[in-house]
């Protein structure tokens, strides 16, 4: 879209963004400003790298470093993503795929894929280098292989040096090529194999993954980056499971702890209070995470309750629950901070002693 003059909005907000960095270059600096400008000043060359269809990767951690952080959450990604789209970049692969040790690439925001999901890039196994046999090899080497590594499958590429990909071997193809000749090769024992793209939301592939037992995965550069398995989908939901049930079981303490002590009228006012506009809530069971700490941080609400406890170490906690629960509902790819559990439980004990639910 351009105005009148001709000029772009990205160009509008460009400036913008320039005028904004001068005046704060003239205000008296601080470890605050000094972070936002030199965010400002890596973002400006990230962008010109862009331009030049030349993008800059750059390391997971030292990318969320520029904003002061050194793991993610999903406020951190939120506000990294608009400052991001303020430059007119976004990255590649998204910043809830890539690993902690990943570089990403800061591309034109038109080159980025936006997800409401996981992707499949977030899977470890993605992004692990598979082993190969190339197609001229003996159907032996594919087997010893599978063996010694305890695979299903193994990618056969081309004999030339590009190696192409020509399918894959897997046990139910090396049996069926086996069955109507012992002495078979390995071309004939080889089924057809379409990877799929990283940055694919998982839950559009999970039905490939359930009928073959796994898919191949593209990585950025064309070429196959890895392989993932039902075992590997399994595996990373399972890692979720127990701070996911542990939180579930929070939610419905709090929930029921608010709706015996605290009225709907005050409940809404409350929430009401933080979002304009916001809809009245007909019953508790409407609530959120976000909403029992707007409730609770309330004086008044706290009062109700006649816990014998400090309202501010509380919500303070709380506080850590909330940001445990969008890393664990949004999938976060970095390890969740150590002893979680244990402040999920210890939660869940403390809410059971005072509320006797």
């Amino acid at each position: 879209m351009r105005c009148k003059d001709g000029k772009t909005l990205d160009d509008l907000r460009q400036t913008f963004l320039e005028k904004q960095a001068k005046k704060e270059r003239k205000e008296e600096g601080n470890g605050h400003l000094a972070l936002a400008l030199e965010r400002h000043k890596r973002l400006k060359q990230a962008r010109a790298r862009a331009d030049e269809h030349a993008p800059e990767s750059v390391p997971v951690q030292e990318l969320i470093g520029l904003w002061g952080a050194t793991r993610r959450g999903q406020g951190l990604m939120q506000l990294i993503e608009v400052d991001l789209a303020n430059h007119g970049l976004t990255t590649r692969p998204g910043l809830m795929e890539a690993r902690p040790g990943d570089a990403i690439k800061l591309v034109h925001t038109l080159e980025g894929h936006d997800h409401l999901s996981p992707t499949v890039g977030a899977l470890p196994s993605a992004r692990v280098k598979v082993q190969t046999v190339r197609e001229n090899a003996g159907v032996q080497e594919a087997l010893t292989i599978m063996l010694l590594k305890d695979y299903s499958q193994v990618p056969v590429l081309s004999k030339n040096k590009s190696g192409v990909l020509r399918g894959v071997v897997t046990w139910k193809s090396l049996a069926r090529a086996m069955n109507v000749d012992p002495r078979c090769s390995l071309r004939q024992a080889t089924e057809p194999c379409d990877p799929v793209e990283s940055h694919r939301e998982l839950l559009d592939v999970i039905p490939e993954i359930q009928d073959r037992g796994f898919v191949l995965v593209n990585g950025e550069d064309g070429r196959i980056s890895g392989i993932v398995t039902t075992t590997d989908v399994a595996q990373r939901y399972s890692d979720a499971a127990i701070p996911f049930l542990l939180i579930g079981v929070i939610d419905t303490l709090l929930r029921r702890t608010i709706a015996e002590n605290v009225p709907m009228a005050l409940i809404n006012k409350l929430c009401a209070a933080s979002e304009q506009g916001r809809p009245e809530l007909k019953s508790v069971n409407n609530l959120t995470m976000g909403d029992y700490k707007r409730v609770l941080e309330s004086p008044e609400a706290w009062e109700r309750l006649g816990w014998p406890l400090d309202r501010a170490a509380f919500i303070k906690q709380l506080d850590a629950i909330v940001t445990i629960r969008n890393d664990v509902m949004h999938f976060n790819p970095d390890p969740l901070p150590e002893g979680c559990v244990v402040q999920l439980k210890s939660m869940i004990a403390l809410v059971r002693d005072h509320g006797g639910v």
